[in-house]
């Protein structure tokens, strides 16, 4: 089950079955993850969904700490500085990385309508505007005051630097 099905996808954009569906999608997948990075928490389509996600942290987090132990004991036993320090920036990196994505799960969400709708505004304005310059047009580009934010706003989790 997706958060927004193709077939939605397509009404949504009023285009027929015969539009690629390869790149529908990949709009459709862009504004999910742009809806995901804005709540800074992953989006689920269900409450089975979200609990199968967060069931594999702790096997994923298991893994991420023993690659991380493991490149950290590599990089000690080195013998050019330079190449233990880069080992180990690139292990550390690997692993902040690994702890971001587990906890983007644990702070997961299911879908609300409200989500669901900022994603289809957001796949619409992907979808209406597919180039990063607009010509011939006389009128300058207004945000819609209910758009996008107005409906993550409330279930966005905000992190402090």
């Amino acid at each position: 089950m997706s958060i927004v099905s193709l077939d939605e996808a397509r009404a949504h954009c009023r285009v027929d079955a015969g539009y690629p569906a390869d790149q529908l999608q990949g709009y459709l997948d862009a504004a999910i993850h742009a809806a995901a990075d804005y709540l800074n928490r992953d989006i689920f389509a269900d409450s089975d969904a979200l609990d199968a996600a967060m069931d594999a942290v702790p096997g994923a987090i298991g893994q991420a700490s023993d690659a991380y132990e493991a490149a950290r004991a590599a990089a000690s036993g080195m013998t050019n500085a330079a190449a233990a320090s880069a080992a180990l920036s690139i292990a550390e990196q690997r692993w902040a990385i690994a702890q971001h994505l587990a906890t983007r799960t644990r702070f997961g969400i299911v879908a609300t309508p409200s989500i669901a709708a900022a994603i289809k505004l957001t796949l619409g304005h992907l979808f209406a505007n597919r180039e990063s310059v607009v010509s011939g047009v006389n009128a300058a580009a207004v945000e819609l005051p209910l758009g996008v934010q107005y409906l993550l706003s409330p279930y966005r989790r905000v992190m402090m630097p």
